[in-house]
């Protein structure tokens, strides 16, 4: 894999979301794990990418970047980050964000997409994506995409409450981790932004894909690599899975109940 572009999708529901409320911050971005802003956190960990070209945070909001003593744009600037300002949705700021890297820099570049959010993220995880991305690289895809076995993250978080895609082979868990490897992976963006409010009901998602896919994932016969070779014929994208072993990457901080359970996860074993 070549050079790596790196974004970062920081944006947010605004200062009435539930988690801002308790953590009394403006935005999820600035949500205080560990120390630190949850954001600062993830970039931590991304600097442990070598051979990384342009890095992009796109949000939180401009009015958000300075929150008392916490200076986003400070944060960002010594940490070699370009700011931008997020759109009206995670899929468009993604969009927008990668066709700006894409324009402005090497098109032929891969490009890594993560979140904000994703608090336990970590070099060792990191590394194991990419490792699974190259060799989807190398086998023609032009998206990897992360997943857990949903059996991996109950062992570990028996009481976590998580939204799996359950296939016959066996139920999964999103990471919130992607590689770009083509330009042809923009498409999948585009179709996500079309489901992207029904996230957290896996059929509705699933429905894109056409009604006998969605019978089969309903009468649970759709398996993962049935699901994203349909999903790549739709995108006109080859999409490839990447399975992960540490539970943690499927881990975020999206709820009240998110934040808590990562501050137990690193009072026990601090990453």
């Amino acid at each position: 894999m070549s050079t790596l572009h790196i974004i970062v999708l920081a944006g947010d529901r605004g200062a009435d979301d539930p988690l801002c409320r308790a953590a009394g911050v403006p935005a999820k971005a600035l949500v205080p794990v560990g120390g630190q802003p949850v954001l600062l956190r993830v970039l931590d960990a991304l600097a442990s990418i070598v051979d990384s070209g342009c890095r992009v945070v796109s949000g939180p909001r401009a009015e958000a970047l300075v929150n008392g003593e916490v200076s986003l744009t400070d944060a960002l600037a010594e940490r070699g980050w370009t700011w931008r300002a997020p759109a009206s949705s995670p899929a468009l700021s993604a969009l927008e964000a990668v066709t700006g890297v894409l324009t402005e820099n090497s098109a032929a570049a891969p490009v890594l997409l993560t979140t904000a959010d994703h608090a336990l993220l970590s070099p060792a995880l990191i590394a194991e994506f990419l490792t699974g991305a190259r060799r989807a690289q190398t086998e023609g895809a032009d998206l990897a995409v992360g997943f857990v076995p949903l059996a991996r993250v109950r062992a570990r978080f028996p009481h976590a409450r998580r939204t799996p895609l359950p296939f016959s082979d066996g139920a999964v868990c999103t990471c919130n981790l992607f590689v770009l490897l083509t330009p042809k992976a923009r498409s999948v963006i585009d179709l996500w932004r079309a489901v992207e409010r029904d996230r957290k009901s896996p059929w509705k998602v699933v429905r894109l894909l056409g009604p006998l896919t969605l019978l089969r994932f309903l009468l649970r016969r759709l398996t993962l690599s049935q699901a994203l070779a349909r999903l790549s014929r739709v995108a006109g994208a080859r999409v490839a899975p990447v399975m992960l072993s540490d539970p943690l990457a499927a881990v975020d901080v999206d709820s009240v109940a998110d934040w808590r359970l990562v501050q137990s996860v690193l009072e026990t074993s601090p990453t």
